[in-house]
């Protein structure tokens, strides 16, 4: 198994421009935030650009009592061979 980041905000701004430097660096990504349908197009440009996994999950992270869930939709991107 490569390495794997996780990516909070990474719809827009540091978050977007951190997660194109883990790519280049070869990370697969689990890019988090509220905007769905930004981050399947981040994660679509990271995988044909610079081959690596990218997996898009939509969740507000401002919910502390839903941080659970986020664990449990994370881990089996992680985790994969």
């Amino acid at each position: 198994m490569g390495r794997v980041a996780l990516l909070t905000g990474a719809s827009s701004g540091i978050g977007r421009e951190l997660a194109k430097e883990l790519a280049i660096r070869r990370y697969d990504l689990v890019l988090v935030s509220r905007r769905r349908n930004v981050l399947e197009g981040l994660a679509e440009e990271l995988r044909d650009r610079y081959g690596v996994n990218a997996w898009p999950i939509d969740h507000d992270l401002s919910d502390l009592g839903r941080i659970n869930e986020l664990v449990d939709r994370i881990i089996p991107h992680a985790y994969r061979d």
